[in-house]
């Protein structure tokens, strides 16, 4: 009996400190521009990513805010317990010894090799790009097949996605790695999407995109308590509209 009751009484105290730890502040994201999933615009974080999260969020009673920062940048914050969770974040065993993932992505890509059409390269496995120029984000981690690879050890990495596609259509780097939504939006945007396409046969890193959450007191349950929230979600007529916003397609 008298174990009952002390485990309730821990139930009890857990409760009360998840409540009180994001009650007392608004609930700080952070991340780094990835459009179509996370960007700025007018000031204001959206993305597919950003209005989802939020509206679950919402939905659990947690008023949440979103902060851009370098990639590296945003990891360090929740790695060292400065902020709550990190967004549009791919699961790695690295990751998960400072963040607890819930089971269900917020959203899901795949990632490719973009080239300038002129150039028509086809792969049939990694060893293909041997040799190749290839652009790459600076502190990404893709997925464990390609980031083990030779082919990403040996990558330019710069800071932005801009960057990298300047180097593609300067000739500098042969391909660049991103994916594929983010690279077709970012093309889109910098006028370049009719002088690029995806190499054939490199596709690669079927990933979620998940809200991940820092290892703070409550944090495991409340990212499982995410997770089952964004199930629901998923089902509701609000979570299709977010998808047709952003001209993704609904299954």
């Amino acid at each position: 009996m008298k174990m009952f009751k002390y485990k309730l009484m821990l139930l009890v105290m857990m409760s009360v400190a998840i409540n009180f730890t994001w009650a007392a502040e608004p609930f700080r994201i952070v991340t780094d521009p990835w459009p179509p999933y996370v960007y700025l615009k007018d000031g204001k974080a959206v993305g597919i990513d950003v209005d989802i999260a939020l509206a679950v969020l919402t939905k659990m009673g947690i008023k949440a805010k979103i902060e851009m920062l370098p990639w590296k940048r945003s990891l360090a914050a929740v790695r060292d317990l400065e902020a709550d969770a990190i967004l549009s974040a791919a699961i790695t065993d690295q990751r998960k010894m400072f963040l607890y993932f819930p089971a269900e992505p917020v959203s899901k890509g795949e990632t490719v090799f973009f080239q300038r059409k002129s150039r028509n390269i086809i792969v049939s496995s990694l060893d293909d790009f041997r040799g190749l120029k290839v652009g790459a984000i600076l502190g990404y981690q893709y997925c464990d097949e390609l980031d083990s690879s030779a082919v990403l050890s040996d990558a330019s990495r710069v800071v932005t996605l801009d960057q990298s596609f300047n180097m593609l259509m300067s000739d500098r780097i042969d391909v660049v790695v991103e994916s594929e939504a983010a690279g077709m939006y970012k093309a889109k945007e910098m006028g370049v999407s009719d002088k690029i396409s995806v190499v054939e046969g490199s596709r690669y890193c079927s990933v979620g995109n998940h809200l991940a959450f820092s290892k703070k007191l409550g944090s495991k349950e409340l990212a499982e308590k995410f997770s089952k929230e964004l199930v629901r979600f998923k089902a509701t007529n609000e979570y299709e509209k977010i998808l047709e916003k952003y001209g993704v397609q609904v299954h």
